[in-house]
């Protein structure tokens, strides 16, 4: 019988080596094949959330649905895409339902805030709420779900008074712009309001967990720019869920992904780290220029 030679020592470390670099080659190949499959998804995601967000306002006498869920206040939301959680999608917390306190909020209750949300009978889907690279919900303990945040002035939070939950908006926000000027920032509630809907973006991916400690588990609010008043100041700032890009929705129901360009804004969206104060910041005044609905 033929005798089958052995590798020697030799050879097998040869073997070895070749199988490292090919892996070494494969796995960075492999995983930019991930990221880019999983930005696919959040493009597709955030495609969803849009047009389902023109067609309630089609569906509502052009009224917006509101992209805030807060529910009292100087800053209630009328007709809120989503709600916080819930102990069942049907309860209503405008009428005293009971909610769970933070050590309960697990996900199911997350999903059922998301099913008594208003967009969730346009949408049908729990996933088109959230980035695949979104992992906060499996790594933090009673983790957020909700990838998304609905811009500010788009029937959500950034305004100072409403006349009551369904009332007119009585007083808004001032902002110093870059010409000198003192502008409001105005909060639409209708569609017919929005000034160019091809380039004021409805939703974009928000860092719900991020390290400067928000945690906002309820999903208050929605995604606010110009803190304090000041124009080159981020108060909430884009997720870090496609390493230095992310999905945006538009009014017009499109979606696109962007690339952040200063070093300051792929800083504070990492690492939570550096001013939120950074002036002449050309990635502010982009998302500026897309947060206001209504114009200047």
């Amino acid at each position: 019988m033929k005798q089958v030679k052995a590798f020697t020592l030799i050879e097998l470390l040869v073997v070895i080596a070749i199988i490292g670099i090919l892996l070494a080659v494969l796995v960075p190949a492999l995983q930019v094949a991930k990221a880019i499959a999983t930005g696919i998804i959040c493009m597709a995601n955030q495609s969803a959330l849009n047009k389902t967000w023109y067609l309630y306002q089609e569906d509502n006498e052009a009224k917006l649905v509101g992209l805030s869920n807060y529910y009292s206040g100087t800053r209630c939301t009328p007709y809120r895409w989503v709600e916080r959680p819930l102990y069942k999608d049907t309860d209503k917390v405008e009428k005293g339902a009971a909610v769970p306190s933070d050590p309960e909020l697990n996900l199911e209750f997350q999903l059922n805030g998301i099913r008594a949300g208003k967009l969730y009978a346009y949408t049908g889907s729990e996933k088109v709420y959230h980035c695949p690279n979104d992992k906060y919900w499996k790594t933090l303990s009673n983790g957020p779900w909700i990838s998304y945040a609905g811009s500010g002035c788009m029937n959500s939070e950034d305004f100072v008074t409403r006349n009551g939950l369904y009332g007119d908006i009585l007083t808004y926000r001032q902002v110093a712009i870059p010409s000198g000027q003192t502008k409001s920032l105005y909060v639409v509630t209708k569609f017919n309001e929005i000034k160019s809907p091809a380039n004021r973006f409805t939703f974009v991916e928000e860092d719900y967990a991020n390290p400067q400690g928000k945690h906002q588990w309820y999903y208050a609010g929605g995604f606010v720019l110009m803190n304090g008043g000041n124009y080159w100041t981020w108060w909430d700032w884009p997720a870090w869920y496609h390493n230095g890009r992310s999905t945006l929705g538009f009014a017009d129901g499109h979606a696109e992904k962007h690339d952040w360009k200063d070093k300051r804004t792929l800083d504070i969206m990492r690492n939570g780290s550096g001013s939120n104060n950074q002036p002449d910041n050309e990635d502010i005044d982009y998302a500026n220029k897309g947060y206001v609905p209504a114009g200047w």
